[in-house]
């Protein structure tokens, strides 16, 4: 059984370790990638649904299931989302991808329960209209004071697990380019015709301790050199 040489032995620990900091690099990278992704994509959904509230309260259009719709189908072509438009007991009034009367009633979602609290919160969860994961933001429409209703927008995840399935291939090509290049390094270091180490072993095997000064050029001025012409 052939043996291993001192380099390989040497080698392969630290491939191993480099191997395992690459992993623990890549993950946290997607991890962090991702947070930030979604992070920013919170405060954009709960900016536009302030942004939304302020026209709907601005158009006066509230009582006006007509100009309701048209304003909800404005909102979700400049924005991209889905936009719902709800009152305080939980009746939708306006929806920008389905018919209004066809809906359930809303109030328990967690986003309307934010809103009806006073608070613009961000919240995923699967829809069980669409059903399938959504990013939603509702914020309240006050009016003397009072909680009138509330408008909510939506944005699908899908497009950020597509995003974040495109950012971890890159990374996981990346990292193994890393580990090829490592792997690579290994074996010219292992290498006979390369490493001295190895050239100095065999001639001693095949000579049994000959003139180590024909192995390679005296000119070498490390610990090899040292060896070689000692």
């Amino acid at each position: 059984m052939r043996s291993i040489s001192y380099i390989k032995k040497l080698a392969i620990p630290y491939l191993l370790v480099i191997t395992a900091i690459l992993v623990i690099i890549g993950l946290a990278t997607s991890n962090y990638f991702e947070d930030f992704i979604l992070e920013n994509w919170q405060k954009e959904l709960i900016t536009e649904a302030n942004l939304a509230v302020d026209q709907v309260s601005y158009s006066g259009a509230i009582n006006n299931p007509e100009s309701l719709a048209v304003i909800v189908e404005k909102l979700a072509a400049v924005t991209g989302n889905r936009v719902t438009i709800i009152l305080p007991d939980g009746l939708v009034i306006a929806e920008s991808s389905r018919d209004p009367g066809t809906l359930e009633n809303h109030l328990m979602r967690p986003e309307i329960q934010a809103a009806l609290a006073g608070r613009t919160e961000a919240v995923i969860r699967t829809s069980t209209t669409v059903h399938m994961r959504l990013l939603y933001a509702a914020a309240p429409l006050v009016e003397n004071g009072d909680i009138i209703a509330v408008i909510r927008l939506a944005k699908p995840i899908d497009q950020l697990d597509k995003a974040m399935a495109g950012f971890n291939r890159f990374l996981v090509v990346t990292e193994g380019l890393g580990i090829l290049l490592c792997i690579f390094l290994m074996y010219l270091q292992s290498n006979k015709r390369v490493n001295p180490l190895s050239r100095v072993s065999e001639k001693i095997r095949q000579l049994s301790l000959g003139d180590l000064k024909k192995i390679t050029p005296l000119t070498r001025d490390d610990e090899i050199g040292t060896i070689i012409t000692s």
